[in-house]
């Protein structure tokens, strides 16, 4: 496809007309050039040795090594058991904790209610 220049010259058209004209002649040339055929896309051109390093990625994502694998599950073991013990010390404390409380209180539940009682009936 071949455009060619039109004359200047006064033909009845007007200044805007030839732009405008111009304009879509100009587009045309570049819709041309850049083509896909002419010129292709950079992203889709991949060599050979980009090829062989995306697939070694690809795999050593799919399947991890087997000591990785060995590792996550010591880990987590580890993680789980030192959870437990901190649970267990902290329960222990507490115990220990209501047990001093409970010999420092020297006052049984019945004695407790009696004196409720006693002071309720003082009030009224």
């Amino acid at each position: 496809m071949f455009y060619t220049e039109e004359d200047d010259g006064d033909d009845g058209y007007s200044e805007k007309h030839i732009a405008s004209q111009r304009y879509y002649r100009n587009h045309a040339y570049i819709a041309e050039l850049f083509q896909e055929g002419c010129v292709p896309d950079v992203r889709t051109v991949v060599t050979k040795q980009r090829m062989l390093i995306l697939q070694k990625q690809v795999q050593s994502f799919s399947f991890p090594p087997e000591s990785a694998r060995g590792g996550t599950a010591v880990l987590s073991t580890n993680l789980i058991g030192k959870r437990k013990e901190k649970y267990d010390e902290s329960n222990n404390k507490f115990l220990s904790q209501m047990e001093e409380l409970k010999s420092k209180c020297d006052i049984e539940k019945e004695e407790f209610f009696k004196t409720v009682e006693v002071q309720q009936n003082q009030k009224m």
